[in-house]
């Protein structure tokens, strides 16, 4: 009987087809959960944390920082975010508006929603809005990580492994519990290394024209960054 035939061989093709989006599905949770474990600590832990929320409230209304010159591309990624979860909010600040504390429902007419889509485009804690985006944040940068080990040959194991070590390497892991903006560039620096990274494997202008631009809004991001963009892929 032909190996290839055989229902065990079979099975063993298709989990190492499988086997990339299993292990990055497993890559995402565990940096998801691993990160935050710190995600609710005191808000007076990180002495950035404060301003950036409060900068990050004027960005919403303003549609920028007002008060300082500072990278602005956090707080863009930070006010789509909110604009995106928007309808969850107002239905949730409704569903509150209906319901006591002891879980009775009030009376209410639609008054009591006049202001509600005005209030809706505001998170009722920044601070913890901004701390919640950096989690993802964090966690998309472990998996692009992997997605660049694939780029350079590594195997599902191995290529898994190394955002694992990612994952729990100390100085990266501190950026994911606060609400600041390094996280930011760290993901955009992922994103532009891995889109390089298949650029120069595949020939692809697209793939190198996409890597610019992830590395100029890690450049928007964190102005000391903006050496990178003296490069390209070649």
């Amino acid at each position: 009987m032909d190996a290839g035939g055989h229902p065990l061989a079979r099975a063993f093709a298709a989990l190492r087809r499988r086997a990339w989006p299993v292990l990055g599905a497993l890559v995402l949770a565990f940096a998801l959960l691993h990160a935050s474990a710190g995600i609710r600590w005191s808000r007076h832990f990180h002495p950035d944390e404060l301003q950036v929320a409060h900068w990050l409230s004027q960005s919403l209304r303003e549609g920028r920082v007002t008060d300082r010159v500072y990278p602005g591309g956090w707080f863009v990624l930070a006010d789509l975010s909110i604009a995106a979860a928007r309808p969850l909010n107002l239905a949730a600040r409704r569903l509150r508006a209906r319901t006591a504390q002891d879980g009775a429902v009030v009376a209410t007419d639609e008054s009591t929603f006049r202001n509600e889509p005005e209030r809706a485009r505001f998170p009722d804690d920044p601070l913890q809005w901004g701390r919640n985006l950096n989690l993802l944040l964090f966690a998309a940068s472990a998996l692009l990580l992997m997605l660049c080990a694939r780029e350079i040959g590594a195997s599902p194991p191995a290529a898994a492994l190394a955002a694992l070590l990612f994952a729990v390497q100390p100085f990266a892991l501190e950026h994911a519990h606060y609400c600041e903006t390094d996280a930011a560039p760290l993901c955009f620096l992922c994103l532009a290394g891995w889109l390089a990274l298949g650029a120069l494997r595949r020939g692809s202008g697209r793939r190198a024209a996409a890597a610019c631009a992830a590395a100029g809004f890690a450049v928007a991001c964190k102005y000391t960054l903006a050496p990178l963009l003296l490069w390209a892929p070649a």
